[in-house]
């Protein structure tokens, strides 16, 4: 019974961590099954990249951190 249970335990943290933000550089999907996102800090969308966040998906950025749009940013609505 108590290997059940530590099995449990560690499927629940699974579940809930979060996924590191990716480099933003090419054509990015942000999906909603890989939410919530972290930045580590300030973003950059850069010239000629495209991200796209698929509806439901969670970004948490530190405060004071920026997320800075200088190629195309997409938000998909349901």
């Amino acid at each position: 019974m108590a290997s059940l249970q530590l099995v449990i335990i560690v499927l629940s943290f699974c579940l809930y961590q979060a996924t590191v933000l990716p480099n933003l550089n090419g054509n990015i999907l942000l999906s909603r099954s890989q939410s919530p996102y972290d930045a580590p800090g300030d973003l950059v969308i850069p010239y000629g990249s495209t991200v796209t966040i698929e509806s439901g998906t969670t970004l948490r950025f530190n405060r004071g951190a920026q997320l800075i749009v200088r190629g195309t940013l997409r938000a998909q609505v349901r």
